[in-house]
C-alpha cells in the first residue's frame, strides 16, 4: 500500500484553516452589518394607524429625505449588501436576499409594500436581531469547529507522523518479540483512529442540533469546506489512515505466523 503524503494532508488542514477564517470573518462582517441596519431603521420616526377607517398611510422619516419602505429599502442595501463577500457569496438581488433572510412575509412587505406602520417596522427590527442571533449561534458554532478541528487534526498528525516506521520495516528480519511490540502499537494506532472519527461524529451531531439545521441539509463542514476538494478532511484522513494501520497490522500478524 502507498504511503500517505503527509505534505499533501498538511496542505488540506492549511486550506480548511483558512476557509474556517474567511468564514468566521464573513459572519462577524455580517452580523455587524444587521446591526448597523437595524440601528438605522430604529431612526425613522414610526407614527401609529389612528383609529379612523380612513387613514390613508402611514410615513416614516429617514434623515429628512428618504420615506417609509424606500428608507427601510435603501439601508439593507447600504448594509446587509454592502459586506466585501456580498458579490462573492451571494450575487442576487434585494428581493431574494431579504426573503432568504427576513422571509416571505416581510420581504413582500419590503419589495411590494407602499407603506410602512410602526407593527411592520416593529417586524423589520425583529427580523434584524434574529438575523444577528443566528450569526452569533454560528459563530460560537465555528469557534466550536475550530476546537475539534485543531484537537483531531493534532491526533491524526501523531499517527501519520508514526507510519512510516511501520512502512519501511523488513518484517521478515525482525524478531518475534519487535513484531508483537509492532502489533500492540499498531492496534493502539487504529484505536485513536476510531476515537478520531466517532469524536468527529459527535461533534457535527452536536452542530446540526445547535443550529436547527434539518437533517437532510448540509452541515458546518459542507458550509465551511465548500471550496474543498474534501468537504470532510478529518474523516478523511482518519478513514485512510484506519485503512493503512489495518493494513500494517495484517502484515505483521502474517510476520507473526511465520516467526518463531
Amino acid at each position: 500500500m502507498t504511503e500517505i503524503d503527509t505534505t499533501q494532508r498538511q496542505e488540506v488542514f492549511d486550506r480548511a484553516r483558512a476557509c474556517l477564517r474567511t468564514e468566521r470573518r464573513r459572519t462577524i462582517d455580517e452580523q455587524e452589518a444587521f446591526r448597523v441596519f437595524e440601528s438605522q431603521v430604529r431612526t425613522l420616526e414610526g407614527q401609529s394607524r389612528g383609529s379612523q377607517a380612513d387613514v390613508a398611510e402611514v410615513q416614516l422619516a429617514a434623515s429628512g429625505s428618504a420615506r417609509g419602505l424606500q428608507a427601510v429599502r435603501d439601508a439593507y442595501e447600504a448594509t446587509v449588501m454592502a459586506v466585501p463577500h456580498y458579490e462573492e457569496e451571494y450575487d442576487e438581488p434585494f428581493e431574494t436576499h431579504v426573503q432568504t433572510e427576513f422571509g416571505p412575509e416581510i420581504a413582500a412587505l419590503l419589495c411590494q409594500g407602499r407603506v410602512l406602520d410602526s407593527q411592520s417596522k416593529g417586524a423589520v427590527l425583529a427580523a434584524a436581531t434574529q438575523a444577528q442571533e443566528s450569526r452569533s449561534q454560528l459563530l460560537d458554532a465555528l469557534d466550536d469547529e475550530q476546537d475539534s478541528f485543531e484537537d483531531l487534526t493534532a491526533e491524526l498528525r501523531s499517527v501519520l507522523e508514526e507510519l512510516p516506521e511501520y512502512h519501511e520495516a523488513t518484517y521478515a528480519d525482525l524478531s518475534f518479540g519487535a513484531l508483537d511490540a509492532y502489533r500492540t502499537r499498531l492496534t493502539v494506532l487504529e484505536e485513536k483512529c476510531n476515537a478520531v472519527v466517532d469524536r468527529r461524529q459527535a461533534t457535527l451531531v452536536d452542530q446540526r442540533r445547535d443550529l436547527a439545521l434539518p437533517i437532510d441539509g448540509p452541515d458546518v463542514p459542507t458550509f465551511v469546506y465548500q471550496t474543498l476538494d474534501v468537504r470532510y478532511p478529518i474523516v478523511a484522513t482518519a478513514a485512510d489512515a484506519l485503512d493503512h494501520v489495518q493494513s500494517l497490522r495484517r502484515d505483521v500478524e502474517r510476520a507473526l505466523s511465520y516467526s518463531g
